[in-house]
C-alpha cells in the first residue's frame, strides 16, 4: 500500500524513513520571487523539506548507514545540525545503539534541542558552526578518533562517498524524471559539497546542465554552507562538479528565506542563500553578457535550486539578522511575557582592513615601514593597538606582521583574560591565515567586553597587498 502513502507492517517506520520512497515536489516560483520571469527565465525550488526527516542531510545520512558493512554499536559524528539530527534518528532504525553529536559551541537553542529531542548524545567542543577539517582541534578530528575506538563508528560526512551517491541517485534522478531532463541551470550552497557533487554528476551524465555552486562571503554566517576558504579543505571533487562560483551574505540569505517563506515555500537561510546566490549571477550574466547562452530550444531557461531545510530552527537568526522594518508592527507589545529581540544597529564592527592597521597602528606607509625595516631602525607603534597571531609557531615563524605577538588559539581567551587590567581599552586586532578563525575569536571577544577585531583576508591577504613581513631571523626593534 506504499503507493498510498500508507506504510505497513514491522518495517513500516523504516520504509517511511527511507528516502527512495518519496518523490519531493518541485515547485515554481512567481515573478515576486523570481525578477527574470519577463526573461523567460523560470525558477524552480525543489523541497527536500518533504523528506520524513524535512532535511536534505537525511539523504546521506540514510546512505551511509545502508553502506556502512561493518557496523559498530555506536555512532559519533561532528554536525551541529541536521546530519546529526538524521543521523539520531535513522542509526536507531538500523540497529545502533548510541548517537553521539560533536557540536559547536555556537549552535542555536532550537539545534540543540532538536538534538536532544532526537536522543542524541552531545559533546560540546569549542570551534566554529562550520570547523576546519584538518584542524587538530576541530569536531572533525574529534570524531575521527573515537571513531577509532572499539564498538565505535565515525561515519565522516566530509569524506564518506556515499554522502554524493545518496544525492545523485535520490535527488538527481529525481530532478531529471520531475523536469524531463530539460534544465539548464542547477544552483545549490556548498557545505560538505555532497548535494552538488551527486546531483551535478547526475544532471551532466544526460545533458548539458549548467552547475553553479554558492558559498557565504568570509564573516557572514549561514548554518550549513561554508565560504571557499573553508571548502579547500573538503576532500570531494566539487571542484570538477560546477561551472561557477558566486559568493553572498547572511543578511541577503535570511531575506530571501523570509520571502520565501511569506510566499508559502518554508525554507531555512541556506535555501535562502541558494536564492540569493542564482539571483546574484543571473543579475550578473544579464548584463555583462546576456542570458541567451543558456536558453533551450524554446528560448527559456529552466533554473532548479533546493530548499535544503525548515526556517523555525532559525528564528532568532532572522531577527538578528535582518531590519526591523521588515517586519510588522506589535501592538501592545507591554503585555507580551516574552520579548522579541530585533536587530541592534551600531554594534562595534568586528572587521579591520589591512590598511587601517597601517594607518592606525604603524602610522606610516608600507614604502616606509618596509624602509625601517631594511634599516633595522628603530620602530615607534600605536600603543593602543595589540596585533595577535593566531597561527601555528612554525607559520609565524615563516612570516609574520612587524610587531604582533604569537598566541596559540587554545590559549587566547584564558592569556587575555590574564592580561586584561593591562589591556583595559586596547584594540585587539587577532590574525589567522584567512581571516576566518580570527573572526571566530574577535567576536567571542567583543562578547566578553573587549575591543576585539579581526584582519580582513588574514595574513593571506596582507602579503597579497604585500605589506611588510617578517620571519625570525629578520626581526626589527622597537
Amino acid at each position: 500500500m506504499k503507493n498510498l502513502n500508507v506504510y505497513c507492517g514491522q518495517a513500516a517506520i523504516n520504509d517511511f524513513l527511507n528516502p527512495e520512497n518519496h518523490l519531493t515536489p518541485i515547485v515554481e516560483l512567481n515573478e515576486k520571487l523570481n525578477p527574470f520571469l519577463a526573461d523567460k527565465v523560470h525558477i524552480y525550488i525543489k523541497l527536500q523539506t518533504f523528506l520524513p526527516l524535512m532535511n536534505v542531510k537525511s539523504i546521506p545520512a540514510y546512505e551511509m548507514l545502508k553502506q556502512d558493512m561493518c557496523p559498530a554499536k555506536k555512532i559519533i559524528e561532528s554536525s551541529s545540525g541536521n546530519m546529526a539530527f538524521s543521523l539520531s534518528i535513522l542509526s536507531n532504525c538500523f540497529g545502533y545503539e548510541k548517537m553521539k553529536a560533536v557540536i559547536s559551541h555556537e549552535i542555536s537553542l532550537g539545534k540543540l534541542q532538536l538534538l536532544l529531542l532526537s536522543g542524541a548524545e552531545i559533546f560540546v567542543n569549542q570551534e566554529p558552526i562550520c570547523p576546519n577539517p584538518n584542524s587538530l582541534s576541530s569536531g572533525i578530528k574529534i570524531a575521527e578518533k573515537i571513531g577509532q575506538k572499539e564498538d565505535w563508528k565515525n561515519l565522516n560526512q566530509y569524506a564518506n562517498l556515499a554522502n554524493p551517491e545518496g544525492h545523485y541517485y535520490k535527488c538527481g534522478q529525481q530532478i531529471l524524471k520531475q523536469m524531463d531532463g530539460d534544465v539548464q541551470i542547477f544552483c545549490t550552497s556548498l557545505g560538505t559539497t555532497g548535494s552538488m557533487c551527486g546531483i551535478s554528476q547526475a544532471l551532466k551524465e544526460k545533458k548539458t546542465v549548467f552547475c553553479l555552486g554558492v558559498v557565504r562571503k568570509p564573516n557572514n554566517p549561514v548554518p550549513g554552507p561554508r565560504t571557499l576558504n573553508l571548502l579547500k579543505m573538503i576532500h570531494f571533487d566539487w571542484q570538477s562538479k560546477i561551472d561557477a562560483l558566486i559568493d553572498e551574505g547572511t543578511q541577503q540569505a535570511y531575506a530571501q528565506s523570509l520571502k520565501l517563506c511569506r510566499a508559502g515555500i518554508l525554507a531555512g537561510p541556506s535555501s535562502g542563500l541558494n536564492l540569493a546566490g542564482l539571483l546574484r549571477f543571473l543579475r550578473q550574466e544579464k548584463v555583462k553578457h546576456g542570458l541567451e547562452q543558456f536558453k533551450n530550444n524554446k528560448g527559456e531557461i529552466n533554473c532548479v535550486i533546493l530548499a535544503c531545510d525548515l526556517p523555525f530552527l532559525y528564528m532568532d537568526e532572522y531577527f538578528k539578522y535582518l531590519p526591523r522594518c521588515l517586519f510588522p508592527k506589535i501592538y501592545n507589545k507591554e503585555k507580551l511575557l516574552t520579548k522579541v529581540n530585533f536587530c541592534q544597529r551600531g554594534k562595534r564592527k568586528l572587521i579591520i582592513s589591512a590598511a587601517t592597521i597601517m594607518k592606525k597602528f604603524f602610522m606610516c606607509t608600507s614604502k616606509i615601514l618596509w624602509k625601517m625595516i631594511a634599516e633595522q631602525k628603530l620602530l615607534s607603534v600605536n600603543e593602543d593597538y595589540i596585533l595577535i597571531d593566531l597561527r601555528s609557531e612554525k607559520e609565524f615563524s615563516c612570516g609574520h606582521i612587524p610587531e604582533s605577538i604569537n598566541i596559540n588559539e587554545s590559549k587566547l581567551i584564558d592569556y587575555v583574560d590574564g592580561l586584561s587590567e593591562q589591556w583595559q581599552g586596547k584594540h585587539l586586532v587577532l590574525i589567522c591565515e584567512y581571516g576566518e578563525l580570527s573572526y571566530f575569536y574577535a567576536k567571542m571577544l567583543q562578547d566578553k567586553g573587549y575591543y576585539s577585531f579581526s584582519l580582513y583576508g588574514g595574513f593571506i591577504k596582507w602579503s597579497e597587498l604585500n605589506y611588510p613581513r617578517l620571519s625570525l631571523s629578520c626581526q626589527i626593534r622597537r
